[in-house]
């Protein structure tokens, strides 16, 4: 599919290719963020972020918290988001 054909289908589908990916990325990273073994900095490479700095300032603009407070929720079963 060329670059065009994709970017009309997403148009039709009201969205873009950055909102697609977007998704995608933050439903990893929940994923792994419930991994207690799996260490902050390991997340934020994985999903592709320069270090844990740049992660956790991108999280918290998502998430409306920071990676840790996040986990800690997660831990007592409290709600996913912190919104």
């Amino acid at each position: 599919m060329s670059h065009r054909t994709l970017q009309r289908r997403l148009a039709n589908q009201r969205t873009t290719f950055k909102a697609v990916r977007d998704t995608v990325l933050w439903d990893v990273v929940k994923a792994l963020m419930s991994n207690p073994a799996l260490k902050v900095e390991t997340i934020a490479m994985s999903a592709g972020f320069g270090d844990a700095a740049a992660f956790s300032k991108a999280f918290k603009r998502w998430a409306g918290c920071t990676p840790t407070f996040y986990r800690d929720r997660l831990a007592t079963r409290a709600s996913q988001r912190c919104r």
